[in-house]
């Protein structure tokens, strides 16, 4: 399984922080092959036709097992890898900037939303939501254009904190089955991870010299 191709990323801590975007996305890919193979052979089960639903069911269950160990396991090596949701010097490409004016009691501001990837196989998306538009954070937002790449340290943000286990909770995705156990493939297919930032930086535009 993937688990025993990211073991070296693990022995070596002290790496650069600027490989961590790298590093993450070879945790994601290393699950790619053996999520695909679980996926398509699920949906190919599901849809199978067998005179004995006991049987049927046991090959079904034991599919459902086999999704549920990969996307646990990958889940708990990002959050292993990133200490718990720690990122530092975590580069990502800008795909757009969005503006949206809320109100948290102090009257209404105005605050960016930056959309933005790891280029990986899969594509990682990544959120960094509710960016003050103020003296700190307005300048860096108001620079950046879809293709710029920009530094960010902080933390990754957890959701439905109270239903998921934390290396889950950290995981935009989604769940990987549905409210009726309908299997959610973009869970392992299409990963997502939001971040609160504590540091950002737009890097220099690389010279195609």
């Amino acid at each position: 399984m993937g688990i025993y191709l990211i073991f070296s990323l693990f022995a070596a801590p002290c790496a650069s922080h600027a490989q961590d975007a790298q590093n993450i996305c070879k945790i994601y890919n290393s699950y790619k092959d053996d999520g695909d193979r679980l996926i398509d052979k699920y949906q190919t089960d599901i849809g199978a036709k067998d005179s004995n639903e006991l049987r049927h069911e046991a090959l079904i269950n034991s599919d459902k097992a086999r999704l549920d160990r990969v996307f646990e396991d990958r889940n708990n090596a990002v959050y292993q890898y990133t200490h718990g949701g720690k990122v530092r010097n975590f580069v990502v490409i800008v795909d757009k900037i969005e503006s949206s004016l809320e109100d948290y009691g102090d009257g209404a501001k105005n605050y960016g939303y930056i959309n933005a990837h790891i280029p990986c196989d899969p594509i990682i998306g990544i959120l960094i939501p509710k960016i003050p538009n103020d003296s700190r954070w307005g300048p860096l937002l108001t620079s950046l254009n879809a293709g710029d790449s920009i530094e960010v340290s902080g933390r990754f943000i957890a959701h439905d904190e109270d239903n998921q286990r934390p290396a889950d909770a950290v995981q935009w995705g989604g769940p990987l089955w549905g409210i009726l156990w309908n299997l959610r493939a973009s869970a392992l297919q299409q990963p997502s991870l939001q971040v609160t930032p504590d540091q950002m930086q737009k890097l220099p535009t690389q010279s195609s010299d």
